[in-house]
């Protein structure tokens, strides 16, 4: 039995939330993505889970834009060595 343990982010609970606080603005995606200077395709491989994260520069983007704690979606998942 093993201590070792990974960290995990849900890119895609993340998402959604921000998706919320973009609907709760009444921000449209263009508009968003103005603001943020997220590239779409960089939202729409994580929501279509064709890659696990998310880059660390969208992430502070979009953490800044919409004040929404990453921590929130973060955990430690213990791995059997």
């Amino acid at each position: 039995m093993s201590d070792l343990a990974v960290g995990h982010f849900d890119a895609v609970g993340f998402l959604t939330a921000v998706n919320q606080v973009r609907q709760e603005r009444n921000v449209s995606w263009r508009r968003f993505y103005r603001q943020t200077g997220v590239q779409a395709s960089n939202i729409k491989i994580v929501l279509r889970k064709k890659h696990a994260g998310i880059h660390t520069n969208t992430l502070a983007a979009l953490v800044l834009w919409s004040g929404i704690n990453p921590q929130t979606y973060m955990e430690l998942r213990k791995v059997e060595a």
